[in-house]
């Protein structure tokens, strides 16, 4: 499956739930700097910190981890395994193009305001 055809899938799974998309679509925003800024492990650190504290971490958690498990064949990257420069630089260039998708098709699917 094409990258942007997984990015819509997940982010229409995320629209239907009304407890987390609001804050999805915040998060989602902002995922990407943070990526380049933090670096990836960096990020899921932090995600996985404020995960009691924001309802959309424990589901981007779960997306980034699915995707380089799927791509790259890295088992559970929560649980932050030791990887070449090769692979976390490839593993990070891939999740930040999927952010650039889903933070597209968060625009898309899900509207700004509690009625949508």
């Amino acid at each position: 499956m094409k990258l942007n055809q997984w990015a819509k899938e997940k982010v229409k799974s995320i629209a239907i739930n009304k407890n987390i998309r609001k804050s999805y679509k915040s998060e989602i925003k902002g995922l990407g700097s943070m990526v380049t800024q933090n670096g990836l492990y960096g990020t899921l650190a932090f995600y996985l910190v404020k995960d009691s504290n924001k309802p959309a971490a424990e589901s981007i958690r779960n997306q980034i981890a699915e995707l380089l498990q799927d791509r790259l064949d890295i088992p559970n990257i929560n649980d932050f395994p030791e990887l070449n420069n090769d692979v976390y630089l490839r593993a990070q260039e891939l999740v930040l193009d999927a952010i650039s998708w889903l933070r597209r098709y968060a625009d898309i699917f899900i509207e700004d305001d509690d009625n949508g």
